[in-house]
């Protein structure tokens, strides 16, 4: 099985798994008192719900009012169910090839992406990434601007899998105009409440962004089909028990980078020689920059693309 629907199944028949059937039922409900008539297709959950329904539990526990603030284990746990919420809904694994990853891992952190340029390609999908000599597991999924909710804004968040809960790895505010505004944007937020000071902007979260440009730009990907798979069973389950199916289903799994992968290997293999151009010198094939089609123009890269 593979190690997020392992991880998946721990959760949903863990406390945590009651606590997501709980809020799934709230949505409704709690969109008047934020302010909010539907929820965006992206959003599956508001991490609000769960959070408020943890931060009264804490409340009660200690004989007092409901404050404004939620332990780090609750936060965690909030986090959490609004990420396997959303990844319940998607079940896509998209299984990065390492040296796809290699590339863009020595590329600047894509601050000047202009935001439109994100794209994500499902609600909530899963990159197994290869990472300092591991794999690491990152979910990125949307949900409503903290604190803003009733703007109809959203927020980019960006969880790395530990166990079966989803640690924080980066958010972006997604109302800026590249993606170097939206994460600083997040940050200072988190600042201004009390959060722990520091940059949303790691490495690790510049990788999987470039990644995800990838995926929405070129798509290189190749479908896994794994033999026994019996999607008429699955069919006769969505019918009857649409809810269980969700929990239950197959993930659709992908690999991607094949073809970069080629491409390389063909540099490499051919005679140097015949492949060189008149110059003499023959470029590995690679990753730019991550600027889609909407990169900045002038100099510096400062301005926008002109109008046509």
């Amino acid at each position: 099985m593979h190690i997020v629907e392992a991880a998946w199944g721990r959760f949903r028949n863990s406390p945590g798994g009651a606590l997501l059937c709980h809020a799934l039922t709230l949505r409704a409900s709690d969109l008047a008192p934020i302010g909010v008539p539907r929820l965006p297709a992206e959003v599956v959950l508001p991490g609000a719900i769960p959070w408020k329904l943890l931060a009264s539990a804490e409340a009660t526990a200690r004989g007092e009012p409901v404050g404004p603030s939620l332990s780090r284990e609750g936060t965690l746990l909030a986090q959490s169910v609004a990420t396997w919420a959303a990844y319940r809904e998607s079940k896509a694994l998209y299984a990065i090839d390492p040296l796809l990853a290699e590339a863009p891992a020595h590329t600047p952190w894509p601050e000047h992406v202009p935001t439109a340029a994100l794209r994500v390609s499902s609600r909530c999908p899963v990159l197994a990434l290869p990472w300092e000599e591991t794999t690491v597991h990152l979910a990125p999924y949307y949900d409503l601007l903290t604190g803003q909710e009733a703007s109809g804004h959203l927020e980019l968040r960006l969880g790395r899998l530990e166990e079966d809960r989803w640690e924080t790895v980066s958010i972006l505010h997604v109302i800026g105009p590249d993606l170097g505004t939206c994460v600083r944007a997040a940050g200072a937020r988190v600042e201004r409440e009390g959060g722990p000071p520091g940059s949303f902007q790691s490495d690790l979260a510049g990788l999987a962004l470039t990644v995800l440009l990838y995926l929405g730009g070129e798509p290189d990907l190749v479908r896994q089909v794994h033999p026994g798979a019996k999607p008429a069973r699955d069919r006769r389950m969505h019918r009857r028990d649409p809810e269980r199916w969700r929990d239950l289903r197959a993930p659709t799994r992908y690999t991607v980078g094949t073809a970069f992968r080629a491409a390389i290997e063909r540099w490499e293999i051919e005679p140097r020689a015949q492949a060189a151009p008149p110059g003499g010198r023959t470029v590995r094939p690679h990753v730019r920059r991550a600027h889609a089609h909407l990169c900045w123009t002038g100099p510096g890269r400062t301005g926008p693309p002109a109008s046509a």
